[in-house]
């Protein structure tokens, strides 16, 4: 599981309800250990991240992106 460090208050993170300290348990029904499966699997285009929240037990969030958009890794992301 990798914790989240920072989400900005204006990016796509913060309109999809995910706050500092929620971690990302799987991406696209992978497990994700540490910030290269992150790197890995965010790059395709749909996204579906399954979060242990602070604020909820879990909750999945799903996302699309154009291919060439790249998602933040290391400095946002914590490995737990």
């Amino acid at each position: 599981m990798l914790e989240i460090a920072d989400v900005d208050p204006d990016g796509a993170a913060a309109g999809l309800g995910l706050a500092k300290g929620d971690r990302i348990v799987s991406i696209n029904g992978v497990e994700v250990h540490d910030v290269v499966d992150f790197a890995f699997h965010v790059a395709e285009e749909r996204i579906v991240l399954k979060i242990a929240s602070l604020k909820h037990k879990s909750k999945t969030v799903t996302l699309e992106k154009d291919p060439d958009d790249r998602l933040q890794t290391a400095e946002d992301v914590a490995e737990l």
